[in-house]
């Protein structure tokens, strides 16, 4: 797995990957559920159980839950970046 810094979204203190797949804070006792955001249609299958994903996920938070937003296989966010640029 590639080293990130993931947090508790309720004390925001880092946790470890055991904490992140056990989705337990050690240090708040804080419980939490992920959900992942995945392109659909992409080149290659996402592990959408697990933020080990090849695509190298960003990992957000929104106080409560963990929220791992896989990124494409096949580029489509380039576009999307040109296409707002464009507007």
């Amino acid at each position: 797995m590639e080293n990130k810094t993931m947090f508790c979204p309720y004390c925001k203190i880092g946790v470890d990957y055991k904490q992140m797949r056990e989705r337990h804070c050690n240090n708040c006792s804080h419980e939490w559920e992920n959900y992942h955001v995945y392109p659909v249609q992409d080149l290659k299958e996402h592990n959408i159980h697990s933020i080990d994903c090849p695509c190298h996920p960003e990992i957000k938070s929104d106080s409560f839950n963990m929220i791992i937003i896989h990124n494409s296989f096949d580029g489509r966010e380039g576009v999307e970046w040109v296409n707002e640029i464009l507007k």
